[in-house]
């Protein structure tokens, strides 16, 4: 049987009928199919270009929707639309600065277009302009006062420039206009997370499940809501490393509920999970893409499972190194008067872009005679590690093959400086003593409302003191 998205239609026109019905329905692979079609015949119009940007755009098929777009812009000139659609692929695509062009273009020529005003102050804020952002969504707010991405984007660049308790209003207000909107709900929990409120912030944690449309959730989901004495309930690990390490913390408070508890996490972290509780049983999630169970809660949904509060956080340590492993490392180190482990990037290329990684000239530089560094961190380019040779720092990347091996290593050290990365989470609920080097604008958890932090009541936080200044970091890192 034929569809629209493979019959051959009789006439350009018939194409572009049925490809006009077809996203009215939403059917879009049928639609993109019809105007490819009508598209070859060149009876395209402005809206149909626009269209057919559109659908792809929502299809992910960012270079394609641009291609759209530009065809739409050569057709109209003045066509503010096709603008915003360029702007939108170029965002897609990760050309910014072009982006930035093209919706300041369009708003040349329609300064009243609330979604351009909204798109521009995105692309502005992933520019880390936050400033320029909060005015471009005064003016798409101005203009449409209940568009909801604008009060969530207004919220979100406010929260950049640590203006949390500003930022909350936006979100409140986006929750009041759209209460089934996750990306309201999601950011307004993170807002309620920074501030303590934690009952209704890690409720709407619960949002970030539909952020992406694809809702991993499964049903006999458990939130603490009923009594799972007797069941087998599986705990899934299904965000990164670092989350799955603080998370931990409560496994032993489900295991005293559930009648048989099964933890299913990334192979990389499945030997330092089983030490955490000895009634949990740790599988490899590489191992095991699906595990039957009666019940089921994901790893971050454990604080909201558990009623945790900043006051009744389980604290560190809640895990262990392996004894025998510390020794021997402690043994192959050698004497030193201090050993300090360092982490200063989240992996290949990620740390700085994320704005959660610093130059390791600038680390070794503020740690220069405090004492032996030792490398804690598994991906080291060639240029770094010519810049630990030459700082005498032990390097053992190559021999850190899960998390067990790297907290071993860790507690060989008297003490940790490490970016928010998943080996801050690590060294932390090992109990170690931690430094934490953080951005001016940091992950929730990392609270500057909260002095000491509830989840490592040891560590220290050294936060930029304006956005980008590492300089300003590491000078407090050097003085303490």
């Amino acid at each position: 049987m034929t569809t629209a998205a493979s019959a051959p239609f009789a006439s350009s026109a018939d194409a572009l009928q049925a490809a006009r019905a077809a996203a009215r329905r939403g059917d879009l692979d049928a639609a993109i199919a019809a105007w490819r079609q009508a598209q070859a015949g060149g009876r395209m119009e402005l809206s149909d270009w626009l269209g057919l940007g559109d659908a792809l755009d929502a299809r992910g098929r960012a270079a394609d929707a641009y291609a759209a777009y530009r065809s739409a812009a050569a057709l109209d000139k003045g066509s503010a639309s096709a603008r915003l659609g360029l702007g939108n692929a170029l965002s897609a695509l990760g050309r910014g600065p072009e982006a930035l062009v093209e919706y300041e273009r369009g708003l040349k020529l329609d300064p009243a277009f609330p979604a351009l005003w909204a798109n521009y102050a995105v692309a502005l804020s992933a520019a880390d302009r936050p400033e320029a952002a909060i005015a471009a969504y005064d003016r798409a707010l101005a203009l449409a006062p209940r568009l909801v991405p604008a009060l969530v984007g207004r919220g979100n660049a406010k929260a950049m420039l640590n203006r949390h308790d500003e930022a909350l209003p936006d979100f409140e207000a986006a929750v009041a206009v759209a209460p089934s909107s996750p990306h309201a709900r999601f950011n307004r929990g993170l807002a309620l997370l920074r501030r303590g409120d934690w009952t209704q912030g890690l409720a709407d944690y619960e949002a970030r499940w539909a952020m992406t449309g694809r809702d991993g959730r499964r049903p006999g989901l458990w939130l603490g809501q009923d009594d799972i004495a007797g069941h087998t309930l599986l705990v899934d690990a299904e965000q990164g490393f670092g989350d799955s390490l603080m998370f931990a913390r409560f496994l032993p408070l489900v295991a005293d509920r559930a009648g048989r508890t099964i933890v299913r996490a990334p192979r990389a972290l499945t030997a330092l999970l089983a030490g955490v509780d000895p009634r949990l049983e740790v599988i490899a999630g590489e191992d095991h893409p699906s595990f039957a169970a009666d019940r089921y809660v994901p790893m971050a949904s454990l604080p909201l499972a558990c009623g945790a509060t900043p006051e009744s956080v389980p604290a560190p340590p809640y895990l262990k190194a392996d004894p025998d492993a510390v020794a021997a490392w402690r043994r192959r180190l050698g004497p030193s008067r201090r050993r300090i482990g360092i982490v200063w990037a989240g992996g290949p290329a990620r740390g700085a872009v994320r704005g959660r990684g610093l130059p390791l000239k600038a680390l070794l530089r503020a740690l220069a005679g405090a004492g032996d560094i030792v490398c804690l961190q598994k991906d080291v380019d060639r240029a770094d590690r010519a810049l630990l040779a030459k700082a005498g720092a032990a390097v053992f990347s190559d021999e850190l093959t899960d998390f067990a091996a790297t907290a071993a290593l860790a507690c060989a050290c008297d003490e940790v400086v490490s970016i928010d990365t998943s080996v801050a989470h690590l060294v932390g609920g090992l109990g170690l003593n931690l430094t934490v080097l953080l951005p001016f604008f940091s992950d929730w958890r990392w609270s500057a409302a909260w002095s000491p932090n509830p989840w490592y009541l040891q560590a220290r936080l050294a936060r930029q003191p304006a956005r980008g200044d590492w300089d300003g970091a590491l000078a407090a890192l050097a003085a303490d």
